[in-house]
């Protein structure tokens, strides 16, 4: 039990203040597992709100920042045969491009995880979904470019935490134990 009490308090720290967690989910997500698909779609539920609420403290790009990554990154890369040069690469290092990638990775969580909110009668798909989900939470560039947005003070810093990274390779592997090892 201390190992569960342990699990929770270090993953439950990413992404969001995970405060009010049903206990449902801790038992499921980081205990016995996910047995039935009624128990997935409640830890897919669970997370989806979980990112929604952090996905709220990340700005959009405006119009004309959009443009200038596509200009200075996207073409930049095309126009040199799909490689990186001195442009793209200082792109990549902008306080624009993390938001972009922060803002792409955790919409594109939400959208996976309000898929998996719903039954998936083919558990072939549903193992896909769930892999969609744990490739996002292990995305290292993901969690370089919060705490880049954290460190600027564009996002809350307790949002994401000394950890992040870390908490969301550690949440990953209790998706893939208790949830994708249960399907």
């Amino acid at each position: 039990m201390v190992g569960l009490a342990l699990a929770a308090s270090l993953v439950l720290a990413a992404p969001a203040a995970a405060q009010n967690v049903p206990e449902e989910v801790v038992s499921i997500l980081y205990g016995r597992g996910a047995a039935t698909p009624i128990e997935r779609m409640k830890v897919a539920t669970y997370l989806r709100r979980e990112y929604q609420s952090f996905n709220a403290n990340i700005p959009s790009l405006s119009p004309s920042q959009v443009a200038w990554l596509k200009a200075e990154y996207d073409d930049q890369i095309a126009l040199n045969g799909n490689r990186f040069n001195e442009r793209s690469v200082s792109a990549s290092n902008s306080t624009e491009f993390a938001i972009r990638i922060a803002k792409g990775s955790t919409l594109a969580l939400i959208s996976i995880l309000d898929r998996l909110e719903r039954q998936i009668n083919d558990p072939i798909i549903e193992m896909k979904e769930w892999l969609r989900v744990v490739e996002v939470m292990i995305d290292l560039q993901y969690s370089q470019s919060l705490q880049r947005l954290a460190k600027a003070n564009i996002i809350p810093s307790k949002s994401v935490g000394d950890f992040f990274y870390e908490n969301n390779v550690l949440r990953a592997q209790y998706v893939i134990r208790n949830i994708m090892g249960k399907i």
